[in-house]
């Protein structure tokens, strides 16, 4: 599933539609589950401020592979954002700038397939739009959204998969892990993954693909 055939096309203010993509679970693949926290929700205009990423396995998240940092972003926090978050301008004042974060991030990462959640619409969008701010490559890793992945084993989906939903639906206790804090929503996220592979399983489907363009509910941004 190279990521460049890959296409991605908006379709109003509430749902956007994926096609020319395919999914096949390897069992010795390494994936890296990441979230990042950042300024604000606008893909276009807001900066990173923590990356957090968990490697995944056959068997499951490590316990041993995880990525950590905050990240100077360079626009301030938000104090609405600060108190959701618990980042803070004095705590990010002293962290290295996205270049050099990001630089860790990739050796962290290597050639793993990149996992998040809304990150179609969120997190690979900001990620690319900050390495063209700093003038550096972007990630040609594989990339994969669970939000996607369940859409597409859920055809019939009338409600937008969030992170809450899809932990709900699959029992899994947001509770043991800290919101708003990118390794901990990493850690659910991986969760969230390794459950989408098993429902896979359980429909005995091997692949996932797009025969036709499928429509995804977005993530609309509740207010603070």
């Amino acid at each position: 599933m190279p990521p460049e055939t890959m296409v991605i096309t908006p379709s109003g203010a509430e749902h956007y539609t994926l096609s020319e993509f395919e999914f096949e679970p390897v069992p010795e693949r390494r994936y890296v589950v990441f979230d990042l926290e950042a300024t604000g929700a606008d893909g276009e205009t807001d900066s990173v401020t923590q990356f957090g990423a968990v490697a995944v396995y056959d068997d499951g998240p490590s316990n041993n592979e995880r990525f950590t940092s905050l990240v100077r972003p360079w626009k301030p926090i938000p104090p609405e954002i600060e108190r959701l978050t618990g980042i803070t301008n004095t705590a990010v004042a002293g962290a290295e700038a996205f270049p050099a974060v990001w630089g860790r991030f990739q050796e962290f990462c290597g050639d793993a397939v990149l996992v998040t959640q809304c990150g179609y619409e969120f997190d690979f969008p900001v990620l690319d739009r900050e390495c063209a701010r700093s003038g550096i490559a972007p990630s040609t890793n594989i990339r994969l959204d669970t939000k996607a992945l369940y859409a597409l084993l859920h055809p019939d989906l009338e409600v937008n998969p969030s992170t809450n939903f899809l932990s709900e639906r699959y029992g899994i206790d947001r509770k043991l892990f800290r919101p708003h804090n990118a390794l901990g929503d990493a850690m659910l996220i991986a969760r969230i993954f390794c459950r989408v592979r098993d429902d896979m399983r359980e429909q005995g489907k091997t692949r996932l693909a797009t025969e036709k363009p499928v429509r995804i509910h977005r993530f609309i941004l509740p207010p603070l």
